[in-house]
């Protein structure tokens, strides 16, 4: 039963279409009516009233056609029938005679250009059915004094009632006042609109549901077998939510001319409304999701349409060939992908809005359209199909986001030219500025040379008398105390700020975009307003005052090369708490040069058992910082870099080879800038011996009296203490007390004979045949001559060693120098040391000559007073130490001399003052 129920409903639909094909006409009183179409398309009938029958061979007329009643002379009064729905474009109008004119209850439609130039009406009464007014309706109706609307606010697709008399009043329902004057407004009309102290009549369009093809289980109307020229699709069928219209249900439906969708519907299937010719306006629910592939292609009239927010899909070709469509497409925000051919064909389209949320443009998704305008509101392009505007001739600009970026612009702007459209890709001027409008703005070649106006948020002109606006004049708005935000205008070639430009302005927010170039010197000079600011990557120079004196400056971003910025130039920028950029050690550099390394901790001395592992270390601060330390052993001469260790703790096993070792570090950032450390020794720390002095009798008095340590020798290697710089003096006195100084301090201890061995505190030697004395100390063997010195006098261990008074008359020698240099203390300020040069505070001590007349001179080695030494001029007219011997040259210098110090480092000595 179920299948030939079926059938039998698909032989109807079979035989009312073929029917609604077959178009009978006939004729009644001049009048040509299609009995298919129900419409009436002609009248040649007389003149005067004239009244339109309900029904012709009886079947209802409800639509008069297109221009029927347009321009018939001497037609005075006008009845229509109540089974008229549609009136259709151009079909009452210019009827200059007629008088008065009933319009039918259930009228739904009024077409475009209908009742114009009616001027013998003076008044008309729109009854509560009608749903729809067309374009340029109700115009010139120069006598009307009453217009009067009995239900809600119908849809007016363009403008209606224009040239209304003085005086005219539009009379509207009472709970739809809001509405009519908003429509109104919307569309300019001038005329009084009043209440009418009626509620508005609603009209029921409420369609029988047994009209409807229904799939309960999927919520899905599958047909529909009606002719209703407004169409309310219910919300419900048999209890069940309608949510979906099915593939084709009401495709090739010439009837419907207004469709309302109910609310909880999410889906329009596939070529529902496909062909529906005569559709002139649908009402899309709130719910809606998807509109599937040419849901209303090929027939739908509309000249607009609104589509909800929330929908996210627009199937392929779902309005393609609308040609009909014109007035500016706001697609919705929500809205995802519009998939292939969408909107190709539709001639008359106007201007298109893409919101920020649509990912995807398919292929011909706007082909061949006719709009001149798109906008893009995200600031990010979507996906989109190289020729998704193919064919689009009359396209003339693209306004991207205001912060779209410039490769984004660029991108699209070579797809269109790929294109062949005459089309320039922008981005939409800055919205918080507007165009100097009060024109007291000054221009000379395309440039901003002055402004006098009172305006405080201004752009610009981008052009002026056809001439591009490119730069902003010197001093354009210096000392201007009205303007608070200035944006250069979005055109593209806006490349300078010239000097002074804003110089004591009272600007506080200044937009670059991304098109300038240069800014002058004191662009922005004591802007003290400006609070933050963005140097745009186009910058490619900038004043090194641009920003001087701006104490309000907090912010500033520098998307530009960092090498174009001069160091110090945000010095006077005292409120400054922010500077970044993408690159921000190269910034930071620019601005503030070179990072210091700073040394937080110095080394320091360390005392270890022998035998044990000992360490010292460094902190420092600075920029990938790398450690090098230098070494000098007790056998060596000269510091000596120690590629094995890296890091900032260097260590030393304790032994005899190892005490008295001399270290420090230079620190090294990832910039070259360094630092060097103070110089510390590794020391065996001993436990002190307590030791008795004992007199020492007759077996003693060979050693007694002063010693002068000369050499020392260890593990084969021999080496003079001069050379290394070191004092070891011996003074042993018969009360078995022995003096040992050591160039800085005294330090008493014992001493005893024991058949010729002398033991000096752990130390054992005796005279040798050549009257030297030699000690071996674990080891390393001393050796020692007589001083030609009294003994040393005992002293505390803070007082320095006292040196004889005069040199020894057998090593003076005359000496030439200037005179201004004799008994001028000459201290040492830095040392050159291969390829790094120490400060005085890194050699360990003092360093310091006293050259006296008669050839000697005072020598201060490491803060430790040497014995007079012989000083004489050479060949060269500089001069030459003898240091115990060996010979250390010198020369004089603009400033004092410099020293080389045996070979390890050249040292610079200058008067001390």
């Amino acid at each position: 039963m179920e299948i030939s129920m079926k059938k039998n409903l698909c032989l109807l639909i079979s035989l009312m279409v073929l029917l609604a094909g077959m178009h009978a006409f006939a004729s009644e009183a001049g009048m040509a009516f299609d009995v298919g179409r129900r419409t009436l398309d002609d009248y040649t009938g007389p003149a005067g009233a004239v009244t339109v029958p309900a029904y012709i061979q009886d079947t209802p007329v409800e639509t008069i056609g297109t221009g029927v009643f347009n321009d018939v002379a001497g037609l005075t009064e006008l009845i229509l029938p109540e089974t008229v729905r549609t009136i259709s474009g151009s079909a009452v109008s210019f009827l200059t005679d007629l008088a008065s004119i009933d319009l039918p209850e259930g009228l739904v439609v009024v077409g475009d250009n209908c009742f114009n130039n009616m001027y013998g009406l003076s008044e008309l009464t729109i009854p509560a059915s009608v749903s729809y007014i067309g374009d340029n309706s109700f115009g010139d109706l120069a006598g009307v004094g009453t217009i009067t609307f009995e239900g809600p606010c119908p849809h007016f697709a363009g403008s209606a009632f224009s040239w209304l008399p003085g005086g005219a009043v539009i009379r509207v329902p009472d709970d739809c006042l809001e509405d009519y004057l908003a429509a109104f407004d919307n569309m300019s009309v001038y005329a009084e609109v009043a209440a009418s102290g009626q509620n508005a009549v609603v009209w029921d369009y409420t369609c029988d549901p047994a009209r409807f093809g229904f799939d309960a289980a999927t919520g899905t109307i599958t047909y529909y077998m009606g002719a209703d020229v407004r169409l309310d699709i219910p919300t419900q069928i048999d209890g069940v939510d309608v949510t979906a219209i099915g593939p084709g249900a009401f495709a090739g439906n010439d009837a419907i001319t207004y469709v309302t969708l109910p609310e909880g519907l999410t889906e329009i299937g596939e070529g529902a409304f496909e062909y529906c010719s005569g559709l002139l306006h649908v009402e899309f629910p709130s719910t809606l999701k998807t509109i599937g592939d040419r849901a209303f292609a090929d027939g739908m009239n509309a000249k607009g349409i609104s589509l909800p927010e929330g929908l996210e899909t627009i199937g392929a070709e779902a309005f393609a060939n609308c040609y009909m469509l014109m007035d500016p497409l706001h697609l919705p925000e929500g809205l995802i992908s519009i998939d292939e051919r969408a909107f190709s064909g539709c001639g008359w389209l106007s201007e298109v809005y893409i919101p920020e949320t649509v990912t995807a443009i398919g292929e011909n998704a706007f082909a061949d359209c006719g709009m001149s305008y798109v906008v893009f509101e995200g600031i990010d392009l979507p996906e989109m199909a190289e020729n998704a505007f193919s064919g689009c001739s009359y396209l003339a600009d693209i306004d991207l986001h205001t912060a779209a970026s410039k490769q984004d612009m660029l991108a699209l702007q070579a797809t269109v030219d790929a294109l062949g459209l005459e089309c320039r890709v922008w981005r939409m001027q800055n919205p918080h500025v507007d165009y100097i409008n009060d024109g007291l703005d000054i221009y000379e070649d395309g440039v901003l040379v002055a402004y006098t106006g009172a305006q405080t948020h201004i752009r610009p002109w981008d052009t002026f008398d056809d001439v591009t606006v490119t730069a902003l004049g010197d001093g354009a708005f210096k000392g201007n105390s009205c303007i608070e935000y200035f944006a250069v205008c979005y055109n593209d070639c806006f490349t300078t700020i010239g000097a002074e430009a804003f110089a004591d302005s009272s600007v506080a927010y200044i937009d670059l975009f991304d098109s300038v170039t240069t800014i002058g010197e004191g662009a922005f000079r004591n802007c003290a307003n400006l609070s933050e600011i963005v140097i745009p990557e186009s910058v490619t120079s900038i004043a090194y005052d641009a920003f001087e004196g701006c104490t309000g400056l907090e912010k500033v971003t520098f998307l530009c090369d960092p090498a174009i910025l001069t160091e110090g130039m945000l010095d006077s920028c005292i409120a400054l708490s922010e500077v970044s950029g993408p690159d921000m050690e190269a910034l930071e550099i620019a601005l503030f040069g070179l990072p210091e390394v700073i040394i937080t901790r110095q080394p320091e001395d360390v005392f270890a058992p022998s035998g044990e592992w000992a360490e010292v270390s460094i902190e420092a601060e600075g920029v990938d910082l790398s450690y090098a330390w230098y070494v000098m052993y007790p056998t060596e001469v000269d510091y000596v870099l120690d590629e094995t260790c890296t890091g900032s703790t260097y260590g030393l096993y304790m032994d005899a080879d190892s005490d008295f070792t001399g270290v420090y570090c230079v620190v090294t950032d990832k910039y070259g800038t360094s630092a060097q450390s103070d110089v510390v020794s590794f020391l065996i720390d001993e436990p002190e011996v307590e030791f008795t002095p004992v007199p020492v009798g007759p077996e003693g008095d060979p050693f007694l009296g002063l010693w002068h340590g000369v050499s020392l020798e260890d593990a084969g290697e021999n080496v003079t203490l001069s050379d290394i710089g070191l004092v070891m003096d011996f003074s042993f006195n018969a009360d078995g007390t022995v003096e040992i100084w050591d160039g800085e301090y005294t330090e008493t201890g014992v001493w005893y004979v024991d058949g010729g061995t002398v033991d000096v505190m752990g130390a054992v030697g005796a005279i040798t045949e050549d009257g030297s004395l030699c000690l071996d100390d674990g080891g390393t063997k001393i050796t020692f001559v007589r001083g030609d010195a009294s003994a040393i006098p005992m002293q505390s261990a803070e007082a320095p060693y006292e040196v004889p008074a005069e040199i020894p008359a057998e090593i003076a020698e005359e000496a030439s120098a200037p005179a201004d240099v004799l008994e001028v203390k000459f201290v040492c300020v830095n040392a050159d040391v291969e390829s790094y040069t120490l400060d005085a505070s890194m050699l360990g001590g003092e360093y310091s000559l006293v050259f006296h007349e008669g050839g000697s001179c005072d020598f201060v080695v490491v803060g430790a007073a040497m014995p007079p030494m012989p000083w004489s001029a050479n060949d060269a007219g500089n001069f030459v130490i003898d240091y115990y011997g060996t010979p250390m040259e010198a020369s004089w210098t603009d400033a004092g001399f410099d020293l080389d110090y045996f070979g390890t480092m050249l040292m610079h000595f200058v008067p001390e003052f």
